[in-house]
């Protein structure tokens, strides 16, 4: 069954077999899409499309580390409530009210981190990890890619296949998150 996308006023079947309701609305014995929506074929309706938002300044992330250089890295964040996916940038100063000489001295490729939009500029995302709460939640060994697990050491981490040691940026809840998929 191939989804169809319906624009406002765009036929949708006769009354008899479509039910209106929040997004359809019925025009003598026909219904017609009252939003942007997906024809619903097994429910016989139509379910409104929802938007994304973007990110505002404030907004709480999870967000996988795509790309790092030594003064920023690029990432991918979604909403917990996965309402918004949008790429940003996470500046060096960014990462801890201490000093911070590089980028890979606090997450890495792959890591996932949860992150705090600092300001949204020029149609540009900027975060921050700053804070106790925020940093990475899971890590990923950079010699092997299996998880890391969290040493008595502040932001070090242990590889339990290989056993590497790395250090991170850790917030407060690494893996407690459980499975995440980004």
């Amino acid at each position: 069954m191939d989804k169809k996308i319906l624009l406002p006023g765009d036929y949708v079947g006769p009354g008899e077999v479509v039910r209106p309701g929040p997004a359809a609305h019925m025009e003598g014995d026909d219904v017609y899409s009252s939003t942007v929506g997906i024809l619903n074929e097994s429910e016989s309706g139509v379910e409104a499309k929802k938007s994304k938002k973007l990110l505002g300044k404030g907004d709480t992330v999870l967000a996988l580390v795509l790309n790092e250089s030594d003064s920023f890295a690029i990432l991918s964040a979604v909403t917990p409530e996965d309402t918004v996916a949008e790429e940003g940038k996470l500046l060096v100063s960014s990462v801890s009210r201490e000093y911070v000489k590089s980028m890979r001295d606090a997450i890495r490729i792959g890591d996932i981190v949860f992150a705090k939009v600092a300001k949204r500029e020029s149609g540009s995302v900027y975060f921050t990890i700053s804070y106790p709460e925020y940093g990475v939640v899971k890590a990923f060994c950079t010699s092997c890619r299996e998880p890391m697990e969290k040493t008595d050491r502040q932001g070090m981490l242990k590889c339990p296949s290989c056993g590497g040691v790395e250090r991170r940026k850790v917030g407060k809840d690494y893996r407690s998150f459980g499975d995440i998929k980004l």
